[in-house]
């Protein structure tokens, strides 16, 4: 009887040992596992996401992320995104792994409609959860575009700054560097870096956060076209309804290479 005890609470201990370890392994997976992925393009990518080398998620290092869309449709608007896929609608995280897996990037044409005035379309690089990127020095973007992207820092609290967030603009891509990686193949790319003191608000809600501050609690990238923005000295021109776009890779500050 006592041998029997004795295994049965020994089988106990073993399984409990398992299923924690493999609640552990699961979470390791979760939030600090690293993927080694090859990129075969020569295309320069950061340490974020690596669109080259078919990278699924965006990797923090502390959490898995992945890409998205919004649209202005919730102000009356009627902008839109078709993608290079020929597909249209929201970017979902399965839409991009596919985009990614076919074509090396995350990329379309986006439509700004005329039912809102400030009309924007907007693609996000989600973290998966708040991140303090203070320490990154800034972001890097690989990147193609035929008019000028806003690029906005979102972050955990930015409600308390009536969503007034601190931003970079990047040009419409006009020295591209152009590869050919297979045959008939090819992409156009630049790189830009801006380091987190680059950043600014637009400053209509008269509350300023240091870009930094705002870089401390970073939940999210946000690469947004509009129609507002001044274009004239930005490469492009005013009231431009529709351009395209590719992103091939974000990293931390210096990364892209």
């Amino acid at each position: 009887m006592r041998k029997i005890l004795l295994l049965a609470l020994t089988m106990t201990f073993v399984t409990a040992c398992t299923d924690y370890k493999a609640q552990i392994n699961d979470a390791h997976e979760e939030f600090s596992s690293v993927e080694v992925y090859v990129n075969k393009t020569g295309i320069p990518c950061g340490d974020l996401w690596c669109g080259p080398a078919k990278q699924k998620k965006i990797e923090t290092g502390e959490s898995k992320g992945h890409w998205g869309s919004y649209v202005d449709n919730s102000d009356g608007g009627n902008s839109y995104f078709t993608w290079d896929d020929a597909s249209s609608g929201t970017l979902s995280s399965v839409l991009a792994e596919k985009l990614t897996d076919a074509l090396f990037r995350v990329g379309g044409t986006f439509h700004l409609g005329d039912g809102y005035k400030y009309a924007y379309a907007s693609i996000i690089a989600e973290f998966g959860r708040v991140t303090d990127a203070s320490a990154w020095g800034g972001v890097c973007v690989v990147y193609y575009s035929t008019a000028p992207v806003r690029l906005y820092l979102s972050f955990a609290t930015a409600g308390d700054y009536g969503y007034d967030m601190p931003y970079v603009d990047l040009p419409a891509t006009t020295n591209t560097t152009t590869i050919f990686y297979e045959v008939l193949l090819y992409d156009e790319y630049e790189i830009f870096n801006a380091s987190w003191n680059q950043f600014v608000q637009e400053g209509w809600y008269q509350k300023p956060i240091d870009p930094v501050a705002a870089a401390s609690e970073l939940s999210a990238l946000d690469f947004q076209f509009k129609n507002s923005i001044s274009i004239s000295t930005m490469g492009g021109y005013e009231g431009q309804t529709a351009g395209k776009f590719s992103i091939y890779s974000i990293g931390r500050y210096g990364t892209c290479r």
